[in-house]
């Protein structure tokens, strides 16, 4: 009956299995291309963030990665986890990078420092986490400024 129909609609076994191909070829250029293109970038402050402390595996957030104050976006397909985190700090306000196999993500809790407060968690073994932190140009300034002073 299957057949009968693929027939009808003007489809011939060759036909149909040169275009069954033809959509995940167009998924995985496309995919390839979209984790390229960054968004929300700033130059300036990849430069002054970094990764603190060592990355933390069979964790995740306090209040989940669902929670509506937390924005977590797929930024890009990675090979490890300092590649992820040189993506995430070119993104505006990110505050946690981590990898989920080879896909790397950027989390900014927004509001309250406890969004982004990391717990062990058995249920995804795949989540390296990796904390941002950002130097900001006033606070090096300052510093310049106590030193001249004192």
């Amino acid at each position: 009956m299957y057949l009968k129909q693929m027939i009808f609609l003007g489809f011939s076994d060759r036909t149909f299995s040169h275009r069954s191909l033809i959509f995940p070829l167009l998924l995985f250029i496309l995919s390839g291309y979209c984790s390229a293109v960054p968004s929300r970038t700033t130059s300036s402050d990849s430069r002054s963030c970094y990764q603190t402390g060592a990355p933390e595996k069979n964790v995740t957030l306090m209040y989940g990665l669902d929670n509506p104050k937390v924005e977590k976006s797929l930024i890009g397909h990675v090979k490890t986890l300092k590649e992820c985190v040189e993506i995430a700090c070119r993104r505006e306000n990110a505050s946690l990078a981590f990898t989920s196999r080879f896909d790397c993500y950027s989390v900014t809790c927004h509001g309250d420092e406890e969004l982004c407060w990391l717990l062990p968690s058995f249920n995804n073994p795949t989540l390296v986490f990796a904390r941002l932190e950002r130097k900001k140009f006033n606070d090096s300034k300052k510093s310049k400024e106590t030193k001249k002073g004192g």
